[in-house]
């Protein structure tokens, strides 16, 4: 047997492979550590500005930015090693981008797809930085590669209140998507129960005309006294699918009226409340869909004397015949302000009084709000108005005068509802959105409540000599920040949302009462004669609270729905309506005698 001889010096020859220093990981650690801080911080600051809620959802992606700044300026690595892996990681990023569902190639993508993916390659080079060949880079590249790749199996319907995306699996089909599959007939489903004089007795005196009642203040004023739910809880009567929308319920005898987005078709829908069947179909070619809201109508469709109105969150107000759905006239606002709908879409109730329907147009200069009129559809009066408004007009009565009010970025307008003539505007700049209606306490006392880390506001109107109002603040609370979510008044005592938690606040003080019920960003209905609370939460649970300063109660709950729930309930009688982006119950409410 020969055995080689080995040549020390011929072995000394051969080349090695090059030693790399250790990467610097500690700015990659800071940074993983900023993205996931910028993501929970706004749940532990209790009174933070709205700037720090905004940095859940967008911070994370300032942080992966960061991480490609400390890869290619602080890493320590060679040029080389830099180089492929600022190339692979952008590489990766478009690829997936170009193949995600278009849902997630928006704000879902630097909301979670970018930032986890750019996290696992900071935390991955951390972890190989002491390997001292190129082959750690390889390994980050991989695994980060890996982690923007799962995005391909998800898609998005929007955002949560807290910033967080909703996700899905990609093959999953939408509730938009078996809505569609399923065979409905466009128009009239039973001509004889359109007209039968059972529904136009009804449509003459709706029980709740339009968006959060009659006065726009979420309270139910019927005669009626809930009982607890725990043993004896609500009754469901039926339960249908929807198409996505953020609409609530107008309500007239056995007829509900709400809004929906099915497919390339914006439409106004009526159904029959006894039973949810389809009653009639409106619809109108459009689709808005906002990839943080999702796609469909904002607004609630309004009752008024037998016509239903109704405005598209791209831009058409309807007017339709409530009985059968048939047209009667439809303005396009985006052809009057020549505007684009605003970020999230025109989400205007429209208000109809003084037979004028009054909708914020979110035009410039005096096209800040229109007044059309109720028969024709012709314009009657148009004025300025703030551009970042969410809210509806809302008729109310102050210092004894008719008044219609409405919330913007720039503060409170007041018209007189017939000529549009500006009463006051009490100035409150806000550098945000108002999704929100003000609130009128007794004769010349308005609340007004704002975004995220602003709070909400008392004021205090009168009118001097000269008949000009001006208005004083009472009190300003940082214990109240609302986002899109209405607030109630009962008794001297207020009750709303703490951004996601439920809370009483005296009303004479702004001082907070208690706070409590994690509910999300849902929202609330008073049953003034039951001095109860009916809270919708966003997770799409039904609490029943009692509405008691001292102390809080919950006296009953209720699995209602799944997914995210934003739209207002509604009471009539004992039965209540809730719906959400994906489907509609009507729940029979225990009542004593």
């Amino acid at each position: 047997m020969n055995i080689e001889a080995t040549d020390p010096e011929a072995e000394n020859e051969r080349p090695s492979l090059p030693t790399l220093k250790p990467i610097r990981t500690w700015p990659a650690i800071l940074l993983v550590g900023l993205m996931i801080g910028l993501k929970f911080l706004p749940v532990m600051v209790d009174n933070g500005p709205a700037m720090l809620w905004m940095s859940a959802g967008f911070g994370p992606m300032l942080g992966a930015l960061g991480i490609l700044a400390w890869w290619t300026l602080l890493s320590r690595t060679p040029f080389g090693e830099r180089l492929i892996g600022l190339l692979g990681l952008l590489g990766a990023t478009g690829i997936v981008l170009m193949l995600s569902h278009p849902s997630m190639q928006g704000p879902a993508s630097f909301m979670l797809t970018i930032p986890l993916g750019y996290g696992t390659f900071a935390v991955t080079s951390a972890l190989v930085s002491r390997q001292t060949t190129s082959r750690r880079t390889w390994i980050a590249l991989t695994l980060a590669a890996f982690v923007l790749a799962s995005s391909l199996c998800l898609r998005s319907d929007g955002v949560w209140g807290n910033f967080d995306v909703g996700i899905h699996f990609r093959w999953v089909p939408s509730a938009e998507d078996r809505l569609q599959s399923e065979t409905a007939k466009v128009g009239s489903e039973s001509e004889d129960d359109a007209v039968s004089v059972e529904y136009r007795t009804g449509i003459t005196q709706p029980e709740w005309s339009g968006y959060r009642g009659p006065s726009r203040n979420g309270i139910y004023d019927g005669e009626i006294q809930l009982t607890e739910w725990n043993t004896t809880p609500p009754q469901e009567m039926w339960r249908r699918p929807v198409g996505p929308a953020w609409s609530s319920f107008a309500v007239a005898g056995n007829l509900i009226f709400t809004q929906e987005q099915r497919g390339p078709k914006e439409v106004i829908s009526c159904y029959d409340g006894r039973n949810g069947e389809v009653v009639w179909l409106h619809q109108v070619a459009s689709r808005f869909d906002d990839p943080l809201g999702g796609p469909g109508p904002r607004g609630t469709p309004t009752l008024s004397q037998g016509n239903l109105f109704a405005l598209g969150a791209s831009g058409h107000m309807s007017c339709v015949d409530a009985l059968n759905g048939e047209e009667l006239w439809v303005r396009d606002l985006r052809e009057i302000t020549g505007e684009n709908p605003p970020m999230w879409g025109f989400s205007s109730s429209p208000l109809v009084t003084h037979d004028l329907v009054i909708v914020h147009a979110a035009g410039n200069e005096d096209l800040g709000i229109i007044a059309f009129d109720q028969g024709t559809g012709e314009t009657v009066w148009s004025k300025s108005c703030g551009k970042m408004s969410y809210g509806s007009a809302q008729l109310a009565v102050i210092l004894g005068k008719p008044v219609v009010l409405i919330l913007s970025d720039l503060g409170l307008h007041i018209y007189e509802p017939a000529s549009g003539a500006e009463v006051m505007t009490y100035e409150w700049d806000y550098k945000g959105y108002r999704a929100l209606q003000p609130c009128v306490v007794g004769s010349d006392k308005i609340l007004i409540p704002t975004g995220m880390g602003t709070g909400t506001r008392l004021i205090q109107l009168s009118e001097t000599e000269s008949k000009t109002w001006t208005a004083t603040e009472v009190w300003t609370s940082l214990r109240l920040k609302p986002d899109f979510n209405d607030l109630v008044v009962h008794q001297g005592y207020i009750y709303g949302f703490d951004v996601g938690i439920f809370t009483c606040i005296d009303l004479a003080t702004g001082k907070p009462q208690w706070k409590q019920g994690r509910y999300g960003k849902g929202q609330v209905l008073l049953v003034a004669d039951s001095g109860s609370l009916i809270v919708v939460t966003e997770s799409g649970e039904v609490k029943l609270l009692e509405a008691n300063p001292e102390k809080f109660r919950e006296m009953g709950s209720l699995s209602a729905m799944d997914g995210k729930t934003w739209t207002h309930p509604v009471l009539v009688g004992s039965r209540l309506f809730v719906r959400n982006a994906e489907e509609a119950v009507c729940y029979e409410l225990p009542i004593s005698p």
